[in-house]
């Protein structure tokens, strides 16, 4: 009887740390790998002559003219 009990608990403390890694990859890995799809297919989608916006660069400058302004 204390077997068939040992044997629960140590399936029990299996399955919390599965679950917390599905919910790790569903809430964080798929999203941040979909993410990675979309910016590979933009870039490969790019030529010669393509007009795009560099937003990243915007924000730093707008982040360094508050810091400055304060």
């Amino acid at each position: 009887m204390a077997a068939a009990n040992a044997g629960g608990a140590s399936l029990g403390g299996f399955i919390i740390p599965i679950a917390f890694l599905v919910i790790f990859y569903v809430f964080a890995i798929r999203p941040q790998k979909k993410r990675e799809k979309q910016i590979r297919e933009m870039r490969d989608s790019l030529r010669v002559g393509d007009v795009f916006c560099l937003i990243f660069i915007a924000r730093v400058l707008f982040s360094a003219i508050i810091f400055i302004s304060l």
